[in-house]
């Protein structure tokens, strides 16, 4: 629950006049959010949210990590590619398939990718980005996921659509509640 006010306070900050938030404004509030942190030696907004913009567990890191995905592809896979409907079991979000898909969508809408599959090499690219733990790609996943109409803003509405997911991903079924009123 922590991790998704974080996110919803960080939102918040970034809200231009007509209810948006633009990417380019969600970056500059983070680097000076930074910024301010390492002067005054506190933990910023920006960086609890970092640590609230974490997609997946990773249990082992790398190569470990990236190894397995790539055996569950080998398992998953037919004729080189790995069904949308199979990407959740293949990074290990299997029990989040819902939020797995919302992450696959937003990564193929990045690529510019308009089918429902992906390569061994796509994958890769998907997974290097899922895995990164800087904040900038953390918030620009999120962002993706958020602004389905590409339109570089979000809307009111898009952040209600995200929390209800994030909250049913996470059964949190009292924010989910709160999200739609």
């Amino acid at each position: 629950m922590g991790r998704l006010v974080v996110l919803l306070l960080l939102l918040l900050v970034m809200t231009t006049k007509n209810g948006e938030v633009s990417s380019a404004k969600a970056a500059t509030t983070s680097a000076k959010a930074s910024q301010r942190a390492q002067l005054y030696g506190i933990q910023s907004g920006a960086e609890k949210a970092h640590r609230g913009l974490r997609f997946i567990s990773i249990k082992t890191h790398g190569v470990d990590a990236w190894n397995e995905v790539q055996s569950c592809f080998d398992k998953l896979a037919k004729y080189g590619f790995l069904d949308r409907s199979d990407f959740a079991q293949c990074i290990g979000m299997k029990d989040s398939k819902g939020f797995a898909l919302e992450v696959f969508d937003a990564l193929s809408r990045r690529r510019r990718l308009k089918r429902d599959k992906i390569s061994r090499d796509e994958l890769h690219e998907f997974w290097s980005q899922i895995a990164d733990e800087s904040f900038e790609s953390r918030l620009q996943v999120f962002f993706d996921m958020v602004d389905k109409n590409e339109d570089g803003r979000i809307t009111e509405e898009e952040v209600k659509e995200i929390i209800m997911l994030s909250a049913s991903a996470n059964k949190l079924s009292r924010v989910n509640e709160q999200a739609e009123e």
